[in-house]
């Protein structure tokens, strides 16, 4: 049986940086990253409801998600040096690592090694058991494709950040609906003291009284000075409004894999699939 310890405290300190990272997301949510503001159009009476942005997340998280990375890299590599027999001072061992395939066998177009080329190089003195498990985590067997493997993600990540780009992240926020309240919304509508309307988006609502919401866009929020929504108040009308935005986290540049992904559910999903990997060793 190999001696796990040394895999897990890997997986132990990637976890700390995702609890570090989580910990950033939530406490940039909480300081509300944006605002919203009516701006008069051309037109008299319309308006404009406009996001800004008033915060973007911190560059320094690409190093939290590097660290992440690495660490969870790491604990597939010391899993195999332990899982191999050869001997100490075979210099074989240096080259060691825990295999990530895109292919079983080298492309004849691209050169790409595969699976194959490398298992006798990297898996030396690994037992064909254990080398069977590892073969059957290679991203070539996932059916979605290659391109959603979580451990190939990972690869993406670590290669990126040893060799290329900090990863950066952006927010995206999404307004869902718009509250809308005051003593009178058009001729149509008389509300009482804390009283209020959602709409959601989409909505295209006439209050009657020359008031009057239309929703803009799919409500994704992605630069400043962002239209939400387009009014019409008319003199008679009172209206507040307040959108209710939902805001994810996402890779935005340092991988073409992870670009648009949401962070916090990929890094998470990556964890559980290592752990899952040096599970089956135990």
């Amino acid at each position: 049986m190999a001696d796990l310890t040394e895999p897990r405290l890997k997986l132990s300190r990637a976890e700390q940086h995702l609890d570090a990272l989580n910990q950033a997301i939530t406490c940039f949510i909480e300081a509300k990253p944006y605002t919203f503001a009516l701006e008069p159009e051309p037109t008299p009476t319309k308006y404009a409801l406009m996001a800004k942005i008033n915060h973007r997340p911190p560059l320094d998280w690409g190093l939290l998600i590097g660290d992440f990375a690495h660490n969870c890299r790491s604990a597939l590599d010391v899993l195999v040096y332990q899982l191999s027999a050869l001997p100490k001072g075979d210099p074989r061992k240096r080259k060691l690592s825990f295999p990530i395939c895109d292919m079983r066998t080298r492309s004849s177009v691209s050169g790409q090694r595969g699976y194959t080329d490398l298992v006798n190089t990297v898996l030396a003195g690994v037992t064909s058991d254990h080398s069977k498990i590892i073969e059957g985590f290679q991203p070539y067997h996932r059916s979605s494709g290659v391109g959603s493997d979580l451990l190939a993600l990972l690869r993406e990540l670590n290669d990126s950040d040893k060799h290329r780009i900090i990863q950066t992240v952006g927010s995206v926020g999404r307004a869902t609906s718009t509250r809308l309240g005051g003593p009178r919304l058009g001729s149509n509508v008389g509300m009482g003291p804390g009283a209020f309307i959602r709409l959601e988006h989409g909505a295209s609502v006439d209050f009657g009284g020359g008031f009057s919401y239309v929703s803009v866009g799919n409500g994704e929020i992605t630069d400043d000075d962002t239209k939400v929504a387009e009014l019409t108040i008319g003199s008679s009308t009172h209206a507040t409004t307040q959108p209710n935005v939902q805001i994810e986290i996402t890779f935005r540049k340092g991988g073409a894999g992870v670009e648009g992904r949401p962070v916090m559910q990929t890094l998470t999903s990556i964890l559980d699939r290592v752990r899952q990997v040096v599970a089956e060793f135990e």
